[in-house]
């Protein structure tokens, strides 16, 4: 993982600033728990309905699903309740390499009360082969560079990037990429949840080698 600094949060003792990757295999809630932190964000809510955060703008990248469908889920979230302002929804993106560091920036820029970026999901994202490194034959280098660009970006403006990656079924974070990921985030989730059913456990392990584990329930709805 990432060097380790003095730690400063987005959501106390949960979400660093810095880089995080949440990981899980294919529809497992990844995305329902994101826009659940996306929107407590935003609105300056709870989290997993008891913890409070500042509110703040946040950018995020709905980059597997359409409007409709991320609309549909933070109606499901929020009660029917309106996206709130601070949240900005973009559905296509520049990948890295190709615009997409300097988009982010100029978006920062732009939002100085900024807290939050979720890119969902990094596959989206990620430098096209056309910009691969050479002889990298198993993605560690591109996914190393992508995600210290990613991290700087984050620790310059004093935010949190929270990046969504499928992994295989075993969810374990050394497959599928996750290696050149993992060297530099300052914290790591991996989301178990069997499909269909509403129960979920989030493991959470950081830089400075902190584990948590959190049994979460339902769709993540916010709390009144």
């Amino acid at each position: 993982m990432a060097p380790i600094l003095e730690k400063k949060w987005i959501i106390p003792n949960l979400l660093p600033v810095g880089l995080t990757v949440l990981v899980s295999p294919v529809r497992s809630g990844k995305s329902w728990l994101a826009t659940h932190v996306a929107l407590a964000i935003a609105s300056g809510g709870l989290v997993l309905h008891h913890i409070p955060v500042d509110q703040g703008s946040v950018l995020y990248l709905s980059l597997d699903d359409n409007k409709q469908r991320f609309e549909d889920r933070c109606a499901c979230l929020t009660k029917g309740h309106p996206i709130p302002d601070a949240l900005t929804l973009e559905t296509e993106y520049s990948t890295i390499g190709c615009g997409a560091k300097e988009r982010l920036r100029e978006y920062l820029l732009g939002h100085s009360d900024a807290r939050l970026i979720v890119v969902d999901s990094y596959r989206k994202i990620r430098r096209l082969v056309e910009h691969q490194i050479e002889d990298d034959r198993d993605g560690y280098n591109d996914d190393f560079e992508d995600s210290r660009s990613l991290r700087d970006i984050a620790l310059d403006f004093g935010i949190a990037i929270l990046l969504v990656h499928h992994a295989g079924k075993n969810s374990n974070p050394e497959i599928g990429g996750m290696m050149g990921l993992a060297a530099n985030c300052d914290a790591m989730m991996a989301l178990e949840r069997t499909r269909g059913c509403p129960q979920a456990t989030l493991h959470i392990s950081s830089a400075d080698e902190i584990e948590q584990n959190f049994m979460l329930n339902g769709n993540y709805q916010l709390s009144a």
